[in-house]
């Protein structure tokens, strides 16, 4: 998430949650649809402790955070994520569909470090802003990415939702009508903050994220707190 200060799009920045949640009234519990099937969905199995180092190292080169030796593992739960809308430096440029598989573990210290993992696809319009510095998408493209949002904090563990295993499908509602500019993009409000979804007025310390995207041979990299930092650029001819 760029500076511009919102908490929305991809959960980017989890140190301003709090701060949205208070101006909006978004609720934790709002945009959930139940899977009604008892079959598995290709996209419901959670992200194992191999496939989370390697999807960290690949775009981090061993430089991401990690928790303390002797850590436990609290939450373990996935859920699929469908119409968020993602943030770029000059606006919001795609609407996201994805896993999310929301990792965390209590320290021995009694601090919490948490891990949520992401990977699935961006759709971008034509006209809307590309999520590099500069430069209008001219068409319709799918770019596939994955990514992280990591770090540190403190709360009390009061869950509000399963703690393990498959949660459902959440529509955060997100519009292709919705993206553009910031000073006039709409955002959704069913976005859920998945901190809160465990540890209800929670506090983030120190955090690091770090996504990569990829489109015909095009990569950008939207990072925070990591090498490399954000790079590259996403453009539709």
């Amino acid at each position: 998430m760029k500076s511009e200060g919102n908490y929305n799009l991809l959960r980017k920045s989890l140190l301003l949650a709090v701060i949205v949640i208070a101006v909006t009234g978004m609720s934790v519990s709002t945009g959930v649809v139940t899977s009604s099937s008892s079959q598995p969905h290709p996209m419901q199995s959670e992200v194992s402790d191999s496939q989370t180092g390697g999807m960290m190292k690949e775009i981090t080169k061993g430089k991401e955070p990690n928790p303390a030796p002797g850590s436990t593992l609290k939450v373990n739960a996935v859920a699929k994520v469908i119409n968020d809308e993602d943030s770029g430096y000059q606006g919001y440029w795609a609407i996201d569909n994805y896993t999310l598989n929301a990792k965390i573990w209590v320290e021995p210290n009694g601090t919490f470090f948490f891990a949520l993992l992401y990977r699935g696809t961006a759709t971008t319009y034509a006209g809307v802003p590309a999520p590099g510095l500069n430069g209008t998408e001219n068409g319709k493209g799918v770019a596939h990415f994955s990514g992280y949002v990591t770090g540190w904090f403190t709360g009390t563990f009061n869950p509000l939702n399963a703690t393990h295993g498959f949660l459902g499908t959440f529509n955060y509602g997100g519009s292709p009508s919705f993206l553009g500019a910031y000073s006039s993009a709409k955002t959704p409000l069913a976005a859920i903050d998945w901190l809160a979804q465990y540890f209800p007025g929670y506090s983030v310390s120190s955090e690091t994220f770090s996504f990569t995207y990829f489109y015909q041979g095009q990569v950008w990299v939207d990072a925070f707190n990591v090498s490399p930092s954000e790079s590259g650029n996403i453009i539709v001819s």
